[in-house]
């Protein structure tokens, strides 16, 4: 029996719902957390990615996660330009992209 090697690949993006940020907002920061992963770790991963998973956390626990997960992969940070929900410099949301090996028998 052979086997087959695959590798996914997920963004997942933690969010500060203490923001209180609205869709839109929030979609945008999203955005802004994938495409500079995307330009971070080049096209394949844009082209790749199977999924995106967005994920709200308390600033207690975005804090952790961040510190966590920044001393095992690089991170992008959203940090706002402050133009219109929050001031300044807010850090709304950070992102990461995931990588699992799978092995299939074929």
């Amino acid at each position: 029996m052979l086997k087959s090697y695959l590798q996914t690949m997920k963004i997942k993006v933690y969010y500060r719902s203490s923001l209180s940020l609205s869709e839109g907002k929030l979609a945008a920061q999203v955005g802004h957390v994938v495409r500079n992963l995307a330009i971070i770790h080049g096209s394949y991963v844009a082209s790749k990615c199977d999924k995106i998973i967005v994920l709200h956390a308390s600033d207690t626990k975005y804090n952790k996660l961040l510190t966590d997960v920044e001393s095992k992969c690089k991170i992008y940070r959203q940090i706002d330009k402050g133009y219109t929900e929050v001031p300044e410099g807010t850090e709304t949301c950070f992102g990461y992209v995931e990588f699992e090996d799978d092995y299939n028998g074929k």
